[in-house]
């Protein structure tokens, strides 16, 4: 339907800007739209969870743990 792109075209856009290793990745509905919400280890060994629009790779808010 259009509503989301795929994960692999999300990694492709995004992947880099992620900056760590992928722990964990998740696809929910949030208010009215589509997100993935990556959880990513830094090199300094935090965990940041990414929230990235699904329809458009663009990332919405980034949180450090």
């Amino acid at each position: 339907r259009g509503e989301a792109l795929p994960l692999a075209e999300i990694l492709d856009r995004i992947g880099n800007d992620l900056r760590g290793e992928i722990a964990g990745v998740s696809f929910k509905r949030k208010r009215d739209r589509w997100v993935y919400e990556f959880k990513v280890i830094g090199a300094s060994g935090r965990l940041s969870e990414i929230y990235v629009d699904a329809a458009s790779a663009t990332i919405l808010k980034r949180e450090e743990r």
